[in-house]
């Protein structure tokens, strides 16, 4: 991928630091809930680090920690997106009822 694992490092890093940056700002809102674009930041910034260490040949416990890290940032996107679809239709229902 990257020739310099530092650049990779990096790369990474500020990818994981944007995610956090933008859940800052939205929580600056008032509001609490954990948005996409921040698990998708963060999803990315870590895969790069997966990646970026599996070419390295650092293949050590901080590598499957990495791994551990992204899977669960699978799964809580995969929550965060479902809860969103049942919002959606709560709301599109209420509108409907509404116009009745």
């Amino acid at each position: 991928m990257i020739n310099d694992p530092i650049i990779g490092e990096s790369i990474g890093l500020i990818l994981i630091s944007i995610g956090w940056l933008l859940q800052i700002i939205h929580s600056w809102s008032g509001r609490r809930e954990i948005r996409k674009r921040t698990l998708i930041c963060y999803g990315l910034g870590v895969a790069i680090l997966i990646i970026n260490g599996a070419f390295s040949g650092s293949i050590d416990a901080v590598f499957y920690l990495n791994i551990v890290t992204l899977v669960l940032a699978c799964v809580l996107l995969m929550r965060v997106s479902k809860s969103e679809v049942a919002q959606d239709k709560t709301k599109r229902n209420s509108r409907r009822k509404k116009k009745r």
